[in-house]
């Protein structure tokens, strides 16, 4: 969503009740756009809470297979059943796949989750940068990123070399002289103006007398042809 302060598409930052702006500070509506804060929180919650049930499934069904299982064999046993073994076998067994199919889908399930709510967060961080380097003209420093974004300096060091690696040239690394990294986009750097009278080269002014030598060659070529006419006619 555009910020219509700063006419940035900037993601927002939930602070207690309210919002605001990553790229310039201003107060912004709490629904309509990702807060950095926020983001695939819901995400990595649920997948934390699908990857804790499915150890408990995988504990607790196994558990309940054994004795289920051993429960099935008394009773085929006290009954005088030659099968009871594998009556017993056969419940504890088909109950046991199943409990492993069940926790493996949790657990499975949760890590998808978890890694889905990562990137949503990575992805609207990523937005929030280049907002702000929009902001300031074409360039970002960790520290920028990480006053902005409310994360710590070195994951935003992190996030910003990660998008150098991507090998794209979208985002490049530059040091100043005082040996801060600074990261650069370059399709936001502000145009360069070129002063067209700077474009013209010196005027150079030429002597009249300059074409004088030309005209006196010619003359003497012309002088020289006919004497040698004359000769001839002679």
């Amino acid at each position: 969503m555009i910020c219509p302060s700063c006419r940035q598409d900037a993601p927002t930052i939930v602070r207690g009740v309210r919002a605001y702006c990553t790229s310039c500070g201003a107060p912004r509506p709490l629904l309509g756009s990702s807060a950095v804060n926020v983001a695939g929180k819901p995400m990595k919650v649920g997948g934390g809470i699908a990857s804790v049930m499915g150890w408990v499934v995988l504990v607790g069904g196994a558990f309940a297979s054994l004795v289920i299982g051993a429960l099935f064999n008394l009773l085929w046993s006290i009954a005088g059943s030659a099968a009871a073994g594998t009556v017993g076998l056969a419940v504890g067994g088909f109950l046991g796949v199943v409990t492993v199919i069940l926790a493996v889908s949790l657990l499975f399930g949760g890590r998808k989750l978890t890694k889905t709510g990562e990137g949503d967060r990575r992805k609207v961080l990523e937005q929030g940068i280049f907002a702000l380097a929009g902001k300031q003209r074409g360039s970002v420093t960790p520290r920028d990123v990480a006053r902005a974004l409310a994360i710590t300096d070195a994951e935003a060091d992190e996030l910003l070399t990660d998008l150098v690696k991507k090998g794209d040239n979208r985002v490049t690394l530059e040091v100043d002289d005082d040996g801060t990294l600074r990261y650069t986009v370059p399709e936001l750097l502000p145009p360069v103006r070129i002063d067209p009278s700077a474009a013209k080269g010196p005027k150079v002014r030429v002597a009249p007398s300059a074409e004088i030598p030309d005209a006196e060659f010619e003359e003497d070529e012309g002088a020289s042809a006919e004497k040698d006419r004359d000769r001839m006619r002679r």
